[in-house]
C-alpha cells in the first residue's frame, strides 16, 4: 500500500533527479520517502500486494464514479458483494484517500417543523429512544420535510411525508404535497392503515403542529395505536426517521439543482424504491431491506395485493448483474412491483409485500442498480 500510495512521491523525484540533476537522496529526504522504496519503483517490479492495490483502486474510481455519494464503508461493501474482493475497512479507506475519494459532505439542517401555537393533544416519549424492535408493525415513526426545486428565479417547495418501521427501517408509505398541511399526514397515515389493516404500532412524531390536532389523535385511536411524541427541542428522540432523511438528501439532493417538479418528485420516488429493495446495510449483514427478509425467514400478515403491470423504470434497467459474475444474482421480485412504487403523487410500500411474493418463482433479478430480467429463465411460472 505505501508504494501504491507515494506513486506521485516517487514521480517527482524521478523527474527532480532527470531533468533538475538533483540528488535522488536529497530528493527523497525531502519528500520523507525512503530510496529502498524508490528504487524499487524505478525497477518495475511491483509486489503482489501492489498490484491487487492498483487492481481495487480501479474498481474503488468506477464505483465513485457511479455513485459518487458513496464514502470508503459503502464501496467497501460494493467491492464485497459485487466484485468478489472483500477487504477491511481500513484498506478501503487507504485506496481512497489515495485517490481523493470523499462521501458527498452533509449539510446543515433546516427543518421545516411548524409548533403548534395551542396544541391539541400532546402525548409523552413513550419510544423513550428505544430504536429497536422485534417484529414488523411494532414501532413506526413519522416526520415531514421539504425540498425545493427552480423554476426560473422563482423557488418552490415539495413537502415528503413517511412513515418508517424501526424493525427493519424500511418506509412504510409516503406522500408528496405541494403544502406542509394536516392532508399531508392524514394520507401517509391513512395508506399505511391500508396496507397493513392488522398493524396496531407504537406511533411516534415530533410536536409539529399536525400531529397535535383532535383529528389526527382520533385516527391514532381508531385504528389501535399508542401515540408518542418528542421532547420539544430533542430531534433526537426521532432520531431514526432524521437519519433517513439525511440519507436520502446526502445522496440524491445535496449538491444537485431540480428545475421542475415532476424532476424532483421522480428523484424521491426512486430513491425510496432504491433504498427498500437495493441499497446495501451492514445492520442486514450486507444485504438490502428486501434481501433480508428472505435471508432470515421473517413472516408477515399475509395480504393480496394488486398492482398494475407496466415497464420498468428506466434507472432500474441500466444495470446488468451479468457485468458482476462474481453476485450470486437470484430471482427476487416481479416486474410489476417497481413501476407501482414508483407511479403517482404517493407511495405505498406494504408490509406483507416484503414478506408473502414468493421471490424464486418471479424469474426477475436483483442488480447493483435496480432490477433486470433474468436471462436464465425463459419464463415466469
Amino acid at each position: 500500500m505505501r508504494q501504491f500510495r507515494q506513486e506521485r512521491q516517487y514521480e517527482a523525484v524521478r523527474r527532480a533527479a532527470e531533468k533538475e540533476k538533483y540528488s535522488v537522496t536529497e530528493a527523497c529526504r525531502a519528500l520523507h520517502i525512503s530510496r529502498a522504496g524508490y528504487y524499487q519503483w524505478r525497477s518495475g517490479r511491483a509486489s503482489v500486494r501492489t498490484e491487487e492495490n492498483r487492481r481495487l483502486a480501479g474498481l474503488v474510481k468506477k464505483i465513485h464514479a457511479e455513485d459518487p455519494d458513496k464514502g470508503y464503508r459503502r464501496i467497501r461493501d460494493d467491492l464485497a458483494r459485487y466484485y468478489g474482493a472483500p477487504i477491511n475497512d481500513k484498506r478501503a479507506l487507504r485506496i481512497c484517500r489515495s485517490l481523493g475519494v470523499r462521501s458527498t459532505i452533509k449539510y446543515a439542517r433546516h427543518g421545516c417543523t411548524r409548533r403548534a401555537s395551542d396544541p391539541q393533544c400532546l402525548a409523552e416519549n413513550v419510544l423513550d429512544r428505544q430504536f429497536y424492535a422485534e417484529k414488523p408493525n411494532e414501532k413506526w415513526l413519522t416526520d415531514v420535510t421539504e425540498f425545493k426545486y427552480y423554476v426560473g428565479p422563482s423557488v418552490h417547495k415539495l413537502y415528503l411525508s413517511a412513515i418508517l418501521d424501526l424493525c427493519d427501517r424500511r418506509i412504510v408509505s409516503f406522500v408528496l404535497r405541494d403544502a406542509n398541511d394536516s392532508a399531508l399526514v392524514h394520507e401517509t397515515l391513512d395508506q399505511a392503515l391500508a396496507a397493513n389493516p392488522d398493524a396496531h404500532p407504537l406511533f411516534h412524531s415530533d410536536r409539529g403542529f399536525q400531529y397535535t390536532t383532535r383529528v389526527f389523535h382520533d385516527k391514532l385511536a381508531a385504528a389501535g395505536m399508542t401515540q408518542s411524541m418528542s421532547r420539544v427541542g430533542k430531534c433526537i428522540d426521532n432520531g431514526p426517521m432524521e437519519g433517513f432523511w439525511g440519507i436520502l438528501k446526502r445522496e440524491r439532493y445535496y449538491g444537485r439543482k431540480f428545475t421542475s417538479r415532476e424532476q424532483l418528485g421522480r428523484m424521491i420516488r426512486e430513491y425510496i424504491a432504491y433504498y427498500n429493495f437495493n441499497r446495501l446495510q451492514r445492520r442486514l449483514e450486507g444485504g438490502s431491506l428486501l434481501r433480508r427478509d428472505r435471508i432470515t425467514g421473517h413472516q408477515g400478515h399475509r395480504a393480496v395485493v394488486h398492482l398494475p403491470a407496466g415497464p420498468l423504470p428506466e434507472y432500474a434497467a441500466h444495470h446488468d448483474h451479468r457485468q458482476h459474475p462474481a453476485q450470486n444474482v437470484e430471482p427476487v421480485i416481479a416486474p410489476p412491483v417497481v413501476p407501482a412504487l414508483l407511479g403517482g403523487q404517493a407511495g405505498v410500500l406494504p408490509i406483507a409485500l416484503f414478506h408473502t411474493v414468493r421471490l424464486p418463482l418471479l424469474g426477475f433479478a436483483q442488480t447493483r442498480r435496480g432490477f433486470a430480467p433474468d436471462p436464465t429463465r425463459d419464463a415466469v411460472p
